[in-house]
């Protein structure tokens, strides 16, 4: 899911409204119109949890001030750092974008699933936390998934045996050992 509010049945059931008017709207709609309708309907939603947004507001302008240099006035250091993540989620989704429109999808999920990766590493580096086994698990599928997507292993030739196995073709690999010798 694209939310996560801490409510589970709240966020199911806007993701349950947003794909059932999704579906709807596709029909009447051009694609583009379609999914800029579905992204602004389901703001009214927020007015649920209008008390908690008001009071992370509250406690956003109540951080310490920043003096911004060029400009001359303060802002709120958790203003601040909000606007900053929020630029670079926008640079990071607008690159996914045009990558979707140039590579395809199992590009695009490698490369998503590299950034988290790092994003991973980084925070575990950053914040002195400890790296689990099963980040070491995490770890080693990711790398290892990255080399055969690449074709890394297609190099060797006992990968290329063992895929000629798998595939059913292990008598066109014989073959080609006898026509090397």
């Amino acid at each position: 899911m694209a939310s996560d509010t801490g409510d589970a049945a709240y966020d199911y059931l806007m993701w349950l409204t947003a794909t059932w008017l999704l579906k709807c709207l596709m029909k009447p709609f051009p694609l583009k119109y379609g999914v800029t309708v579905l992204h602004f309907l389901p703001l009214p939603g927020f007015l649920l949890l209008y008390s908690d947004i008001s009071r992370c507001l509250g406690e956003l302008s109540a951080s310490d001030p920043y003096m911004l240099p060029v400009v001359g006035f303060s802002v709120p250091w958790a203003c601040l750092w909000l606007l900053l993540n929020t630029l670079t989620q926008f640079i990071c989704i607008r690159s996914v974008f045009i990558l979707t429109t140039e590579c395809t999808s199992l590009t695009v999920t490698l490369v998503v699933t590299l950034r988290k990766f790092i994003s991973l590493v980084f925070s575990i580096v950053y914040f002195r936390n400890t790296f689990t086994s099963a980040h070491w698990v995490g770890a080693a599928l990711v790398f290892f998934g990255t080399l055969m997507f690449v074709e890394v292993f297609s190099y060797f030739e006992t990968y290329r045996r063992f895929e000629a196995y798998i595939s059913g073709d292990a008598k066109k690999v014989t073959q080609e050992e006898k026509k090397k010798e």
